[in-house]
């Protein structure tokens, strides 16, 4: 952001900006927390929704961007909601974050009608010249 207002043609709008605050990502502890204290808000004190280990899978696949973690969350509700269960799954995250169409670091691609037959998975691979 910083420095598309650094551009000539906005240096109007970058005087007119006072204050300027970036924020980090959440460690994945910070990220439970936060799911936490949203459900707790919502009235689910001691929510069992989000098992640990599925929390965990947020963080990393939100990369603890909050507004992603509310997004990815959001979505998870609404389709354990649609599928009438009390818990979300890992399979239910798949999903979610399949639809939501995100990349984080690890993923797996998976190539429908593949050579193999069914599912196959495959690691993305590095640009080429890379290690």
């Amino acid at each position: 952001m910083d420095r598309k207002l650094d551009a000539p043609n906005l240096r109007q709008l970058k005087q007119r900006i006072v204050l300027r605050c970036s924020l980090k990502p959440f460690q994945e502890a910070e990220t439970v927390e936060y799911i936490q204290a949203r459900l707790e808000k919502a009235g689910m004190p001691d929510q069992v929704v989000f098992p640990p280990d599925l929390m965990s899978e947020i963080h990393l696949r939100s990369q603890g961007i909050p507004r992603l973690v509310n997004a990815i969350c959001d979505n998870l509700l609404l389709t354990a909601f649609a599928l009438e269960s009390q818990v979300c799954t890992h399979e239910m995250l798949d999903e979610v974050t399949a639809d939501m169409r995100l990349e984080w670091p690890g993923r797996r691609l998976r190539l429908r009608g593949s050579a193999l037959g069914g599912d196959a998975v495959r690691t993305p691979q590095l640009a080429r010249g890379g290690v």
